[in-house]
C-alpha cells in the first residue's frame, strides 16, 4: 500500500477546491496547494517575485500543459494578467481571459492579436499540439511560427518566449535510447519536429530584443482530460475493474513493467515553466524537467490496487484501446451509481498514450542536473503525487468516493 507517512502528509493538504455543480466548470485542488515535494521552492536568479514590473502571460494551449500553467499563474500576484490562446473557451475555472483563434490561419491570427489586444504581453508560454499530434511536423512547426510571428509584431513587452518539447527530442519514441538523457545529447538520426520548432526559435530570437528559453518534461500528469494523460487513464482502468469485479492488473508489456520510468506533474512542470521564462539564468538555453524521482511500475501498480480496494494480480498485457471500445456502459453506470461529473469514456482517456506509455521495454530516465544547477531545485515525490491527484480526482467528482453509491 501507500507508505503511512504519504498518507500523512497528504492529510495535511487543504483544498481549496468547492464543486459548483455537475455542470459548472470545474478547477482540480491543485494549483494553490503545496506541492508534495522533497525540496523548498527555490526560484534561482528570478525575477518572479518582484511585482515592479507587472508581467502579462501569454499561454498557448489549453491541454494538460496549457490548463495547469494557467491555473497556477493564476494564483500568482507578479502575473497581472493571463491570456489564453485557443481555439476555444477553457472548460475550467480561471481569471484568464481568451482569444480565440485558429492558429493555422495566418489572417485570422494577425487580425485576433493585433489591435492592442496582446500590447502588454511579456511572456509567452508555447504549450500548443497540432490536431493530428506529434507526428505532424509540419503542422506543429506552423502553430509555432505563426504566433511567434504574431507577438514579434504586435508584444513590445515580450521579453521571452517558452517553448514546451519533450522526451522525443531524444528519441523516447524511436526504441531504446541513451539514459540519462542530457540536454546536449546528439540528436537522434530521425528527425522530430522539437528540433525544427527548437531551431526556428533560436534562429528567430537572436536579432530579437527577446529571448527564448525551451522546456523537455516527460509524461505530464495532469487535470485535463481527453489528452495525453497518463494518470486519468490509471484511475478510470482502476475503477472499471474494480466495478467489474475484477483483479487489477498491469496492462502493459512484461519487458517494461520493471524498467525505470519517471513522470511529471503538472503543477511542477507549471511553477518550472515560470522559472525558465523569468529567471536570468535559463535565457537561451533548453532544460530537462521532470518530478526529479524514478521508480518502477512493478512497484507502485500494488499501491495503485491498495488504494482502489482491488487485489492486484500481476502482469496481463491488453490492447487498452480494444480493451476499453466496449467499456462506455459500465463507466455510464460508475457515473450514475456515484453521481459523478457526466463524462464519456472516450471522452476522459487517451488509451493508446496509456499503451505507449506501457509498451517502452527499456528504461526511461532524463537527467534534471541543469536545471537545478541554474537554480531550480523542486523535485516531487512521485508516488505521492499519484495518490494525491487520485484524491483530487474523487473531490472533482472524476472517480468514485466508494462509500458515496447511491442507494439501489
Amino acid at each position: 500500500c501507500f507508505p503511512a507517512a504519504l498518507g500523512l502528509a497528504l492529510g495535511q493538504l487543504t483544498p481549496r477546491f468547492t464543486h459548483p455543480g455537475p455542470n459548472a466548470r470545474s478547477r482540480p485542488p491543485d494549483s494553490q496547494r503545496p506541492l508534495p515535494q522533497s525540496s523548498t521552492r527555490t526560484m534561482g536568479n528570478s525575477t518572479s517575485a518582484s511585482t515592479s514590473n507587472p508581467k502579462v502571460a501569454l499561454v498557448v494551449g489549453k491541454g494538460v500543459i496549457g490548463r495547469s500553467l494557467v491555473e497556477y499563474l493564476d494564483g500568482q500576484p507578479e502575473w497581472s494578467k493571463v491570456i489564453i490562446v485557443a481555439r476555444s473557451d477553457p472548460d475550467f475555472e480561471t481569471r484568464a481571459s481568451t482569444i480565440k483563434v485558429d492558429l493555422l490561419d495566418i489572417k485570422d491570427t494577425d487580425a485576433k492579436l493585433g489591435g492592442g489586444a496582446i500590447a502588454d504581453v511579456t511572456h509567452v508560454f508555447f504549450c500548443g499540439l497540432a490536431p493530428g499530434g506529434t507526428d505532424d511536423v509540419k503542422t506543429n512547426v506552423a502553430l509555432l511560427k505563426n504566433i511567434v510571428d504574431a507577438v514579434d509584431k504586435h508584444a513590445p513587452k515580450l521579453e521571452r518566449v517558452l517553448l514546451n518539447e519533450g522526451l522525443k527530442y531524444y528519441g523516447v519514441h524511436l526504441g531504446k535510447f541513451k539514459t540519462p538523457a542530457k540536454e546536449d545529447d546528439p540528436r537522434p538520426a530521425q528527425h522530430h519536429f522539437y528540433h525544427t520548432q527548437e531551431d526556428y526559435m533560436k534562429a528567430r530570437a537572436e536579432p530579437r530584443p527577446w529571448e527564448w528559453v525551451a522546456i523537455r518534461p516527460d509524461v505530464v500528469c495532469g487535470y485535463a482530460t481527453g489528452q495525453m494523460n497518463l494518470v486519468i487513464c490509471i484511475a478510470v482502468y482502476c475503477a472499471i475493474m474494480k466495478e467489474l469485479g475484477e483483479p487489477i492488473t498491469f496492462p502493459g508489456k512484461a519487458g517494461s513493467f520493471d524498467k525505470l520510468a519517471q513522470v511529471c506533474y503538472a503543477p511542477h512542470l507549471a511553477r518550472a515553466c515560470e522559472w525558465a521564462a523569468t529567471a536570468d539564468g535559463a535565457a537561451n538555453e533548453a532544460f530537462n524537467v521532470v518530478n526529479g524521482d524514478f521508480f518502477r511500475w512493478d512497484h507502485v501498480w500494488p499501491q495503485f490496487a491498495d488504494y482502489f480496494g482491488v487485489a492486484f494480480k500481476g502482469v496481463k498485457t491488453v490492447d487498452l484501446v480494444e480493451t476499453m471500445k466496449d467499456k462506455g456502459p459500465v463507466w455510464d453506470r460508475i457515473v450514475a451509481k456515484y453521481d459523478l461529473k457526466p463524462t464519456k469514456l472516450e471522452d476522459l482517456c487517451n488509451w493508446g498514450f496509456a499503451n505507449w506509455c506501457w509498451g517502452n521495454e527499456f528504461d526511461i530516465m532524463a537527467d534534471t542536473t541543469k536545471i537545478r544547477q541554474a537554480g531550480f531545485h523542486e523535485t516531487v515525490d512521485s508516488e505521492l503525487m499519484f495518490k494525491r491527484m487520485f484524491d483530487d480526482f474523487k473531490t472533482m467528482r472524476i472517480i468514485p468516493e466508494y462509500e458515496s453509491a447511491k442507494a439501489a
